[in-house]
C-alpha cells in the first residue's frame, strides 16, 4: 500500500514569500476540515489574526464528494 502525502494550501496572507529562517520563528496554525468540506473552507479564519502566522489548511484524504473530504 502506497501512502500519499496530503494535499495542503497556505494562506496568501500569513507568511507567504517569508524566507525560510523567518519562517521557522512564526507559529504554525494548521487548520483541519470537518467531512464534507475543503481545505479552502477555513481559511478566511486565518483573516482574523493577529500578527504574523504561518497558516496552513489540510485536505483530509478520503473523498467523500466532489466538494467534500474526510
Amino acid at each position: 500500500m502506497s501512502v500519499e502525502p496530503l494535499k495542503y494550501i497556505r494562506h496568501p496572507g500569513h507568511g507567504t514569500g517569508t524566507s525560510p529562517l523567518r519562517a521557522a520563528r512564526l507559529p504554525l496554525l494548521v487548520l483541519l476540515h470537518p467531512a464534507g468540506s475543503t481545505e479552502r473552507d477555513f481559511l478566511p479564519i486565518a483573516d482574523g489574526l493577529e500578527g504574523e502566522w504561518l497558516v496552513a489548511s489540510v485536505r483530509a484524504p478520503i473523498e467523500k464528494s466532489k466538494e467534500g473530504f474526510a
